[in-house]
């Protein structure tokens, strides 16, 4: 019976150069992905205060326009009644 074993190690830890370079490319991939997440964030943040100053008095502003001249000119006629009315008891 062959019976073949790797040998288990710990793995040395970087050190010099290769330990420098692998920070400084972990703290730029951390940098730059917090300040993509920053931007989106301030972007939607922008969005719904430009809404909110703009877009909400204008809507509040046409709905009640809408609703002072909006019946004037339309004339109701009589409810429309689709079934046939009960007979009397």
């Amino acid at each position: 019976m062959i019976v073949i074993r790797r040998a288990e190690y710990a793995a040395a830890p970087m050190r010099g150069w290769r330990a420098w370079l692998f920070h400084a490319v972990a703290l730029l991939a951390v940098t730059l992905f917090f300040v993509v997440l920053i931007s989106l964030l301030l972007g939607l943040a922008l969005t719904v205060v430009t809404f909110l100053i703009f877009g909400a008095p204008l809507a509040l502003a046409l709905a009640l326009i809408l609703r002072a001249f909006g019946q004037r000119g339309r004339r109701r006629g009589p409810p429309i009644i689709d079934h046939e009315p009960l007979p009397p008891r």
